[in-house]
């Protein structure tokens, strides 16, 4: 799915695949299966850096804590995209995110509850570009066509979104994966609007009983498209000559029509 603002594409990822994605008025879902460790796919589609800051039952992935404005986030190239299997541990290593009861989640046991379990949450941030610094013969040039930078009202600092009510899945603490990162400088343009985009997750029994997943349809006593199948018949005409079966006996004008039992004709 694209974030509020277009800037990047997100998905979930389980075993290198991307997982079917259920939109519904209610927003956005995915079906978590208990025991599966899964990473998130972020691609930036703009030709400038980017800052994503991910969320994971309402904790940051980056350092596990409730997200402020201050919080760290992943910066990605223009047109690049990057993965994130886990919880960031070092700049070596996390560890996996993993499907699981709510209960035993990460944020359960890091004594933040379950009250935002089952939701992932990406805000974007555009760079600040620098003012370029006018020589007077660059005015010159430039006189008369110039034009200010449109933007847009800045959106609050937060993903939309309400607790996990009625959601039976947690994000828990995996196993250790190599990952290294870097630090790097990054400026957020305040000018400009965050982008935003919002991820829930659930069981399958849960997603079907809140009408996210469409209810499979059972027919009972269905007719069968394909009854008794077998190979073709030849076809009987009345000049085709019949040969009685090897057991029959008496004469063979006594036989009549196609042999019994299969219905094969015998030559």
């Amino acid at each position: 799915m694209r974030d509020s603002l277009g800037l990047v594409s997100v998905s979930v990822f389980v075993n290198s695949r991307a997982i079917d994605e259920f939109t519904s008025p209610s927003g956005t879902f995915v079906e978590g299966r208990p025991g599966n460790d899964y990473s998130l796919r972020v691609q930036n589609h703009t030709s400038r850096r980017i800052e994503v800051l991910a969320t994971v039952d309402g904790l940051s992935v980056m350092d596990g804590e409730t997200p402020t404005e201050s919080s760290r986030g992943y910066v990605i190239p223009a047109r690049g995209s990057m993965t994130i299997d886990g919880w960031r541990g070092s700049l070596d290593h996390v560890n996996a995110f993993k499907f699981g009861e709510k209960e035993r989640s990460y944020s359960a046991g890091t004594g933040h509850g379950i009250t935002n379990c089952g939701v992932i949450g990406f805000l974007v941030f555009q760079e600040k570009v620098p003012e370029p610094i006018y020589r007077p013969r660059d005015l010159m040039y430039t006189k008369g066509i110039s034009r200010g930078i449109e933007t847009l009202g800045g959106d609050s600092f937060g993903a939309k979104g309400g607790g996990s009510r009625g959601f039976d899945l947690g994000t828990g603490y995996g196993e250790e994966i190599s990952s290294k990162v870097s630090t790097t400088s990054f400026e957020r343009d305040t000018s400009k609007s965050v982008g935003q985009a919002v991820i829930y997750y659930d069981t399958r029994a849960n997603l079907v009983a809140k009408g996210i997943i469409p209810k499979p349809v059972v027919v009972e006593d269905r007719p069968n498209p394909f009854p008794g199948m077998n190979f073709c018949k030849p076809p009987v005409f009345a000049d085709t000559p019949v040969k009685a079966p090897d057991n029959f006996e008496g004469p063979l004008d006594n036989f009549e029509g196609p042999l019994p039992g299969s219905g094969y004709r015998q030559s």
